[in-house]
């Protein structure tokens, strides 16, 4: 883990940057600050995560991020951002994940290409849909 760049206490648990055909899978992340980047990465895979603990900034941020997918994921705490795309990040999905109260984002950095897969009909969320807490784009709302 690597020490943390925000006001939070904690760390950082998994950080892929420039990085080409990954994979991260069977993961659980507990206590920390930020759970998964995929920084400036490609084709890259999250799956089967679950992050749980006190509540940190991330949960997920694929920042400047292209091609990549985060699925069957559980976000069991709160945080800042539960599942992020900034900097430019595009084509990128999010599915089949679950949460307390799930906050999906573009925050930062203006991510283009809105063909991202940010659906809340595959997260279970609070009762009145899918939170906004921060970032500057687009939201969907449960329903």
């Amino acid at each position: 883990m690597s020490p943390s760049l925000w006001p939070e206490p904690g760390q950082s648990a998994i950080s892929i940057g420039y990085t080409l055909n990954s994979w991260v899978r069977d993961v659980a992340i507990l206590n920390a600050d930020n759970g998964i980047f995929f920084w400036y990465a490609r084709y890259c895979t999250a799956e089967n995560i679950v992050i749980a603990g006190r509540g940190g900034h991330y949960g997920f941020n694929l920042g400047g991020a292209q091609d990549c997918l985060v699925t069957r994921f559980s976000i069991e705490n709160k945080s800042v951002h539960d599942a992020s795309l900034s900097n430019m990040a595009n084509s990128n999905v999010y599915s089949w994940g679950k949460g307390l109260e799930i906050n999906f984002d573009h925050h930062q950095g203006a991510s283009p290409g809105r063909a991202d897969t940010v659906s809340s009909r595959d997260a279970t969320a609070s009762p009145a849909g899918v939170a906004r807490r921060g970032g500057d784009g687009w939201l969907g709302r449960g329903g």
